[in-house]
């Protein structure tokens, strides 16, 4: 019994852990997925279908992280981060409001844990953004800025 109690919450942990880091990435894959399965429906292969899917997703990141180094403002910076981590605050929604099905009965609280889940999965993957398209906190502060080339 302690033992699959500690498997459990490992696995759980692992499944946390997946959803966290895979959040930055859920645009690019809802975009591929929803092209491969548009490609299905209109008659081409699974080798086009899924040639479509990935390349649209791939497509995406790449659009992404090309706006984010050619804007200068900030603001539309953060905006272009909010695009992308607007999905990923919907599919963390809906997995912590699955995962919340297991404990919980009353609906009231699997919303709220999930509209909760949403919100911290949704604005850390804002907050990765800056990491993954290159953004984030200058490393070089202080006096050693000045004198460093760019």
């Amino acid at each position: 019994m302690f033992i699959s109690s500690l498997v459990s919450l490992l696995g759980l942990g692992i499944l946390l852990w997946l959803l966290f880091t895979l959040a930055i990435h859920a645009l690019p894959f809802f975009v591929g997925l929803t092209v491969g399965m548009y490609a299905q429906d209109s008659g081409a292969g699974l080798a086009e279908s899924l040639a479509a899917g990935l390349l649209s997703g791939v497509a995406s990141l790449v659009l992404g992280q090309f706006l984010v180094a050619i804007l200068r403002n900030p603001w539309l910076q953060a905006g272009v981060a909010l695009v992308y981590a607007a999905p990923a605050a919907f599919a963390g929604y809906h997995a912590v409001y699955g995962l919340s099905g297991i404990g919980f009965e009353t609906e009231f609280f699997r919303v709220m844990l999930g509209g909760i889940g949403g919100l911290v999965i949704g604005s850390t993957a804002w907050v990765r953004m800056g990491d993954l398209f290159g953004t984030g906190p200058d490393p070089i502060v202080g006096d050693e800025a000045a004198t460093l080339p760019r």
